[in-house]
């Protein structure tokens, strides 16, 4: 399921729907020379328009930690629907 386009218009190698529901890597989101990395969150079911939260961890934390520390990925599974 690719939910957004890179800056040059490609899309990014993201999460299958099979894949959905877990935090997967992005890896293909353009030039990156500092090696940061990207994590994408996605429930199984997405209403229409669904909303995007962007959330960035604590300085030397990471991605998987941050989403596993947080209460982030249950309110998207409980609201998939957009209700």
């Amino acid at each position: 399921m690719h939910l957004w386009r890179r800056s040059d218009g490609r899309r990014p190698a993201v999460a299958s729907p099979a894949a959905a529901a877990k935090l997967v890597e992005v890896t293909d989101f353009g030039a990156n020379p500092t090696n940061l990395r990207m994590y994408l969150y996605v429930p199984d079911r997405l209403a229409a328009r669904p909303p995007v939260l962007v959330a960035a961890h604590y300085c030397g934390g990471s991605g998987p930690a941050f989403h596993d520390g947080s209460p982030y990925a249950s309110p998207a599974d409980r609201w998939q629907s957009g209700r």
